[in-house]
């Protein structure tokens, strides 16, 4: 589904890519959901109006959450980790470390138990 699989591996620069991706769709969504949370005739707080943006967001939000679970994953796959390791992103500070070591570590050269 459009990039989200948890299988193979994947390089550094690839994972950089994943991530630059997701973050910018994210600040997307967000300057998106800013502005039609209001009536744009009368810059007014626009309850339904809200409310269907806010639905809409929310997929889209779930989507990118899944499309940055699954890069974590298959870079794990490429360092020869499991994907479990990917739950250290919900520790506040581990999870920069893990994104620092995910970002420089070199890959397996050979083939892993992951290919």
């Amino acid at each position: 589904m459009l990039g989200i699989k948890f299988r193979g591996q994947i390089s550094r620069l690839t994972f950089f890519g994943y991530l630059l991706v997701c973050f910018c769709f994210y600040l997307l969504l967000w300057a998106v959901y800013e502005i039609f949370k209001y009536n744009l005739d009368t810059f007014a707080y626009d309850t339904q109006n809200h409310l269907w943006t806010f639905f809409v967001i929310m997929t889209l939000t779930l989507y990118i959450l899944l499309l940055s679970i699954s890069s974590h994953v298959r870079r794990l796959h490429d360092l020869d980790r499991s994907g479990w390791w990917s739950l250290l992103t919900l520790i506040p500070f581990i999870n920069f470390i893990l994104a620092c070591i995910l970002l420089l570590a070199k890959g397996t050269k050979t083939a892993n138990k992951f290919d």
